[in-house]
């Protein structure tokens, strides 16, 4: 791997999302989007319909115009919102998606705490975040929120699996029960 990211690639991860996402019900929530709406994109081109926020008003301008280059954008809502405070009812989405949005997220705790919240009873939860790799090709600052992961999901999962992949380590949970 060279240091200046050359051979990152998060494509391999992303379709293993959207497999996840597909082979389960409900619409999609993608949390911390970004202007590249690269997992919302990804999605909506195998076919779900997404909702995707982003704090960030320019990030959804911009995804939006990608969206609309890539002829997806009846199948994606974007919205600006704080994920720490998401504007959606409770079990509201089927499977909810952060795809390397912690990272930025000022309270990690908070965010999710929101996407159980937001997500169905039987749904499931899908966190990707850049492991010490994906964080050296991209030149990311460690943290410490991957490391984290594990314990505070435990707050919320019935089941977890990790899923480790060359640049990123994904969490698949399954939502406890109510």
């Amino acid at each position: 791997m060279s240091s200046d990211g050359q051979d990152y690639d998060e494509r391999p991860i992303r379709s293993h999302v959207v497999g996840l996402a597909k082979a389960h019900d409900g619409p999609v929530l993608e949390i911390g989007t970004g202007s590249c709406a690269c997992m919302a994109l990804s999605l909506a081109l195998n076919g779900l319909q997404v909702t995707a926020v982003d704090l960030s008003a320019e990030a959804i301008r911009l995804a939006r115009q990608k969206a609309r280059e890539r002829k997806v954008a009846a199948q994606i809502t974007f919205r600006r919102a704080d994920a720490a405070r998401l504007p959606f009812d409770k079990g509201s989405y089927g499977v909810v998606v952060a795809f390397d949005a912690l990272y930025h997220a000022s309270h990690p705790e908070q965010v999710l705490a929101e996407m159980f919240r937001v997500c169905a009873s039987d749904g499931l939860i899908i966190i990707t975040e850049l492991n010490a790799a994906g964080r050296k090709a991209l030149r990311h600052k460690d943290n410490g929120v991957e490391r984290r992961l594990p314990g505070l999901l435990s707050r919320h999962c019935r089941a977890c699996e990790r899923v480790q992949a060359p640049y990123h380590k994904s969490f698949v949970c399954q939502k406890k029960g109510e």
